[in-house]
Order: C-alpha cells, then structure tokens, then sequence
C-alpha cells in the first residue's frame, strides 16, 4: 500500500473519537465526496463501537482503497450484527380492539385472527405444520388450498401469514390478476412476490432498525465492492443507500412496519449480491426462486421464508401450467408455497401437453386441502366467538346477553340471506355495535 493512502487511512481513523458524539445522538453524518456520503458513520448500541468516517480531505485516488475499507468494515459490522428485539406480546383488549377494528374497516385482522377462524382446524394445523418445518430448515412440499368462492381462501392465507410470523419466517404474498403476474413469467412473478413482502406487525421498533441496519451495511458493501472493481468511476444507488441511513441508523427513529416494507422493495430493486446471484431472466422457475427468498429471508435475519399465492386457478396460460408442471416434478423446496385457488385449476391443469402436464391434476390433488362449505353450527361459533371479542374490546356484556336460541335464530335467518362467510362477519359487528347501544337484532337482553 503506497504511504500516501496509509496516511489517509491514518487521518480517518483520527478523526473517529472527534466525531463519537455526534454517532452517540444518532446523526447521519455526510460528506462531499462519494463514498464519504456512503459511510456516514454506524451508529446503535448493538453495534461494535467501531465505525470508519470519511471526511472532506480524502482525495479521489483514495477511494480504491476506501473501498477496501468499507467493504471490510461493513462486513464486520453485519455479522456482528444480531437482529433483536423481536416481537411485542400485545394484551388481550389490544388484539380485541384490533380485530374489531380491521372487520369494521373490511380488512383482515393483522392481530388474532384465530380467534375469527371457525371450522377449519385441519387446514389450521397443516399450515403449523409447514410454518414450524420451514423454520427447522427442512425441504417441505406445497399446499394447494381448494374450495369455491366464499368458502375463505383468502382467510386461510392469512392465518398462515399469521402463523408464519409466529415461527420467525419473512412471507411474500401474491395474487394473480393476469399475465404480469402469472408464473409463465418467472422475473416478474418474483417481483411481484417481493412487492407483496411481509413484516411482523407485531415487530418490535429495535427489531425493525435492525433488520434496517441490515439492509444498509449489506447495500454499503456491495456498493464499496462495486468501486474497487472500478476504481474512480461513480457510484450508482446513492440515493437507495441514503434512504436506508437515514431510516436505519437513527437510534430515536420510529419505523413503521411500512416504511420496512418499503425499505426491503427498494433494497431489492436496487441491485446488489441478491439480484446479480439469483436472477436467471425471464424463464426464472419456481424452484430458483425458492433459493432466492430462502436465502433473502435468512440474510435479513429470519429463520426461513413462506409464499402466499391466491386466485391460482386464474393463471390459465399453457405455459404456466407447464411451469406448475415442472415445479410439483421434484415438490420439497427450501420455502413454503401455499396456493389458493378454487377447482377450476383442476380442469386448466388437464390441458398441458407432455406427461408431466397431463399428471399435474392428480399432482396437484397429492398436495390439496379442500375447503367444505361451512355449517350453520359454524356460523353460531363464530357469532359467540365475535359477541366475547367485542366484550373485551369495548367493555360491553353482549355475550351473556345472547341466549342459544337467540344465536340459532339470528344465524337461520342470516345465512338464509345467502351471504358469505365475509358478509356475514361484517354484518354480525354492525349489530353488535347496534345490541351495545340497545338496538338492533342482536339487542335482545342488552
């Protein structure tokens, strides 16, 4: 190393213990120079207290060297770094509160959604199942979720998603709407499964910013890594990085599950190791995307990796059938797959055109779980289920109130309506929002 370059590396390192306060309040501190605005210091309690600043001094020929350095010092900082502060364990009147809230707003509840989930404890317990073998690390095969409209696939996905979050796995979500998101088109299926990313709700603030930090150390390497190769010319992602500083290494920053999300799509779409080691163009199949979100969801601290797929059955082309085809010819992959679609998949299937395509419906019924329409007992146990949550959400006494013969009648004359499952979750909170002010059909004794 030439003596000039030591020296600058000497005046760096100098000028870290002048600068500590400033890393100690948290303050995302730039310069002028590229790399200089790249390390603007690591600060966080769980960090080593070691940090590399690059300060207005250094000149362009350095910035080689400072890649090396960079490189280096990010490296070191990522694996020491040590994703804590998992998640929160709400109370019993918050995830009441929350549940309330989501269905009167028409959205799944983030929080308990078991205790909304009637009539389905086989589907409920294979879901565990996958969700705690992917933790372990074993190769599991996929799940195809079947039943017809109403029947609560989507309702499914979301206790898996649920479930997923219990046993410490990222989830991606997709829906497919056409041919952008069909699986004939394995680049932009990927994408859309890393749009559709997933964080904890219940994700501690401490654990959000780390996994942050995460993204940012692991982006300020590959960028330094970039540089060496290339010596003097400009760096690209400056921006992306930027986002992740400012976000990540403040210690007072509160972190929205959101802004997370946000942050990991923007990781992605920037480049980097995960981009140039997996993509594989278009044709992309299943099986290499498995490795991508695998090793993804390890990367960013967690113990492996579930993708969520809905409306299966609209994917109708002959070469996602045939992509489908190729993916259940060797099932056990290093993630979860769990599809939902309703049997119309089944005869779509029939119509590939080699062996592997003409035994994909009795391979797809190998791995199925059909949902049967719900009975009306369903629907009592989940009107009491909801008449305790509202209780607990607003300190009401509706349950006591509602009598068996009260509940059966209400469900007869509900489900003679014809609504679905949904419909019918909507409805029953409306009037127990109604009963709680003494009005209503559910205001018998309230």
């Amino acid at each position: 190393m030439p003596s000039a370059e030591r020296g600058s590396t000497t005046d760096l390192e100098r000028n870290v213990p002048t600068l500590e306060p400033q890393i100690e309040q948290g303050e995302n501190l730039t310069r002028q120079d590229p790399f200089g605005r790249i390390a603007c210091g690591v600060c966080g309690k769980q960090l080593i207290r070691k940090n590399l600043i690059l300060h207005s001094r250094v000149r362009p020929g350095h910035i080689g060297q400072l890649a090396v350095l960079l490189a280096e010092e990010c490296s070191a900082l990522d694996e020491a770094l040590r994703i804590e502060g998992r998640q929160r364990k709400p109370d019993t009147q918050e995830i009441a509160r929350t549940i309330i809230g989501a269905i009167q707003s028409g959205v799944p509840p983030p929080l308990g959604i078991d205790q909304v989930t009637v009539g389905r404890s086989r589907q409920i317990s294979s879901l565990g199942k996958l969700a705690s073998s992917v933790k372990r690390g074993s190769t599991v095969c996929p799940i195809f979720v079947l039943g017809e409209y109403g029947t609560g696939k989507s309702h499914i996905l979301n206790c898996a998603e649920t479930l997923s979050f219990k046993e410490n796995l990222l989830v991606f979500r997709a829906d497919i709407v056409g041919d952008q998101t069909s699986l004939k088109n394995g680049q932009g299926f990927k994408n859309v499964l890393l749009n559709g990313i997933r964080f904890p709700e219940l994700l501690t603030s401490k654990g959000r910013r780390d996994i942050m930090l995460r993204m940012a150390l692991r982006r300020a390497r590959a960028l330094a890594e970039q540089e060496l190769k290339a010596r003097g010319t400009e760096i690209y992602g400056i921006e992306t990085l930027k986002f992740f500083m400012e976000k990540g290494l403040e210690q007072r920053a509160t972190i929205s599950i959101e802004d997370l999300a946000t942050a990991a799509i923007r990781y992605l779409k920037s480049g980097g190791e995960y981009v140039a080691a997996f993509s594989q163009g278009p044709n992309e199949g299943l099986g290499t995307i498995s490795g991508f979100l695998a090793t993804l969801s390890r990367d960013l601290g967690f113990d492996g990796a579930i993708a969520l797929v809905d409306e299966l059955e609209e994917d109708r082309s002959i070469e996602a059938i045939q992509a489908m085809a190729n993916f259940l010819q060797n099932p056990e992959k290093e993630i979860g797959w769990v599809f939902a679609a309703t049997r119309d998949l089944l005869s779509y299937a029939s119509t590939a055109s080699d062996q592997a395509g003409k035994d994909l419906p009795a391979r797809i019924l190998e791995f199925s779980d059909e949902l049967a329409p719900f009975e009306q007992s369903d629907y009592r146990d989940l009107l009491n289920r909801l008449a305790g949550i509202f209780d607990t959400a607003k300190g009401t006494r509706l349950c006591k109130s509602l009598s068996p013969q009260d509940t059966s009648r209400y469900v007869r004359k509900t489900v003679q309506e014809g609504v679905s499952m949904r419909s019918f979750v909507m409805k029953a909170v409306r009037d127990l929002v109604d009963a709680s002010r003494g009005q209503g059909p559910l205001a018998f004794k309230a």
